[in-house]
């Protein structure tokens, strides 16, 4: 959900930490900008 009280602007509802990843590097995580696009293409309810 957009949030004007976090610095990205948005937040993740229940965010879980399912497994940590050893396939990636962390530079290789999403990115904000990612997550903002993600957030644009998504159908509204």
């Amino acid at each position: 959900t957009v949030s004007p009280i976090h610095t990205a602007g948005l937040a993740l509802r229940f965010p879980r930490l399912i497994r940590f990843r050893d396939d990636k590097q962390y530079d290789e995580a999403t990115t904000i900008k990612e997550l903002r696009q993600f957030f644009g293409m998504q159908k509204q309810v």
